[in-house]
């Protein structure tokens, strides 16, 4: 079965999480960050769908997981809203002090 991820935050540390992804046989469906260049970037690397916003990343491509590459100061919300959305969207990099999520939340 191949996983379908998501990234919000296109920046440096996403080529780290890309790899991984890549290695374990994941596809890249869908990408956004702030940064509309660095978006487009990946997309056009990785052959993912560029969004607006996380939200519209969420409700339109609707990936099994996501990667929140963004500051730390930045993950509550992707992290939240990922999670209210329900379904088979584990999320990294969501769980830890910063949030108040802790892994049985998820």
């Amino acid at each position: 079965m191949s996983v379908n991820a998501g990234f919000v935050g296109c920046g440096s540390i996403a080529g780290s999480h890309l790899r991984a992804y890549v290695e374990c046989g994941a596809r890249v469906v869908a990408v956004t960050d702030a940064n509309t260049e660095a978006a487009r970037k990946m997309g056009n690397e990785t052959g993912a769908d560029v969004f607006e916003d996380f939200k519209q990343l969420l409700d339109v491509a609707r990936p099994d997981v996501i990667s929140i590459c963004t500051p730390p100061v930045a993950h509550e919300e992707a992290a939240v809203y990922a999670l209210a959305k329900g379904g088979s969207r584990p999320v990294r990099e969501a769980v830890g002090p910063q949030t108040g999520i802790s892994p049985s939340d998820t």
